[in-house]
């Protein structure tokens, strides 16, 4: 074992925290660098698509919003018929009464006063080509048919949720495209509640959402539904 003299060690230490320092300087940490974000979907082809569920439900007499979910270049022209088929022939070219379709947009509203089945055939049509699919409405007492799809503000706004930013995350849901593969609910959680009130003593919404009935029926020219959660 080498002992290193009083002085010498002194004059050591100068030279080991030099050193030290030209390590720290020579080797910094690697830059913590984010990669840009990514849409790796593919685009959908610019000829129409019909896309969404082959089955919708809405019970007897209620409201029916149902906006043809398709991809492709716009300008698009849907159409509805009712659907033929050799094993069930139908020689009926409109709509039944009650239902009116918006040729440029796709939407499908209106009600349907009795329970049962209506087969349609949709149609969507642009200048590179057109397409169809088979589509049934049930009309009776089970109306979540298939799997929602669309966005609730619970994970998003938590608490802090007010109209202004469930409108314009409705109008993302539709600016994006979403709205076209199918993507159809808007739902306000928690936190929208105020106090009781009306003619029927409903919970009322709070400062946050001054006109309810305003919301929905921007929400729904969209070509969206939308939803709250309540409480007792």
């Amino acid at each position: 074992m080498t002992q290193i003299h009083k002085p010498r060690l002194a004059r050591l230490r100068p030279i080991a925290a030099g050193l030290s320092a030209l390590c720290l300087i020579a080797a910094p940490a690697p830059a913590q660098t984010n990669p840009p974000p990514q849409i790796r979907t593919p685009a959908p082809p610019a000829a129409p698509r019909i896309n969404g569920p082959a089955i919708f439900g809405v019970r007897p007499g209620s409201p029916l919003l149902y906006r043809i979910p398709a991809t492709g270049g716009r300008p698009m022209e849907f159409s509805i018929q009712p659907f033929s088929s050799p094993q069930s022939p139908s020689l009926a070219s409109a709509l039944p009464p009650g239902l009116r379709l918006d040729s440029q947009t796709g939407q499908l509203t209106g009600s349907l006063p009795a329970p049962g089945e209506l087969r349609l055939l949709l149609r969507a049509k642009n200048a590179l080509g057109s397409a169809e699919k088979e589509f049934k409405i049930v009309v009776g007492q089970t109306i979540a048919l298939t799997p929602p799809m669309g966005w609730n503000s619970w994970n998003c706004w938590g608490s802090q949720v007010d109209a202004d930013k469930v409108l314009r995350s409705a109008r993302a849901l539709a600016a994006s495209g979403l709205i076209n593969h199918g993507w159809t609910y808007i739902n306000i959680d928690d936190a929208w509640q105020g106090v009781r009130g009306g003619e029927f003593h409903a919970i009322q919404g709070n400062e946050k959402f001054p006109d309810m009935q305003a919301l929905c029926d921007t929400v729904h020219a969209l070509g969206l539904k939308i939803g709250i959660y309540s409480t007792p």
